[in-house]
């Protein structure tokens, strides 16, 4: 009887492993399937106006597999560029049907007012608070500069944008972006504070817009006050 006792009992745990492994080859399974990408922001937005010749970038949370713009395939990445010369649309209102692979997969629609072809490079409108010529300028507390265009820009091809001495290297500030990329702003970073009774240069390198023109070099220069 009692070995009759620990047969049953080893039988038993024999047959607890054995559910064990299966319940965690099930989770191993589950954790293996391929995530779902999601659309989570489209620049521009949707009921935006853009050029025939512009680029749309679509934002997902993770790299889809393919991404289709009105069946044309596109180079599927964390932010897909869609260009829009590619798509042949008409002026006016143009609804985009987007479709993406990876996991389930999934689509979207953006609805967006095509406006005529952009040849025209970028023009700086105003910057704050400085100016180009500027003299005694306040440079205790300036950190931050904005550099308004008049249409939004590519800001990869545009991400060069630097603030130095005149004839110095580049202060360690950072840009950042407003307004979908009509708005360049540059932040000082730590050691780059400004000083007094120097002359400096910010310089927009070969500014782009979404549509591919680009300007010429973009310089403002000004002057800060003297020490009190």
């Amino acid at each position: 009887m009692q070995k009759l006792f620990q047969t049953s009992a080893w039988l038993m745990v024999v047959l607890f492993a054995v559910a064990m492994v299966g319940f965690i080859g099930c989770g191993d399974d589950d954790d293996d399937a391929a995530a779902t990408p999601q659309l989570t922001k489209t620049a521009p937005e949707d009921g935006s106006d853009i050029a025939a010749n512009g680029e749309v970038t679509l934002s997902f949370d993770i790299a889809p597999d393919s991404v289709t713009v009105n069946g044309v395939e596109f180079t599927a990445a964390k932010n897909v560029k869609v260009d829009l010369s590619a798509l042949s649309l008409s002026t006016g209102s143009q609804t985009l049907n987007i479709e993406w692979t990876g996991g389930d997969g999934g689509s979207a629609t953006l609805t967006l007012n095509i406006t005529a072809v952009d040849n025209d490079p970028p023009v700086l409108d105003s910057s704050e608070p400085v100016a180009d010529g500027d003299e005694d300028v306040e440079y205790e507390g300036l950190e931050e500069i904005k550099l308004h265009f008049n249409e939004a820009l590519d800001t990869t091809a545009s991400r060069v944008i630097s603030i130095a001495p005149d004839g110095g290297d580049a202060l360690p500030w950072s840009v950042s972006w407003e307004d979908d990329g009509a708005t360049a702003v540059l932040s000082a970073g730590k050691g780059g504070a400004l000083t007094a009774e120097t002359t400096y240069v910010i310089t927009a390198t070969a500014p782009t817009d979404k549509a591919g023109n680009a300007a010429g070099d973009v310089t403002i220069t000004f002057t800060t006050r003297a020490k009190e």
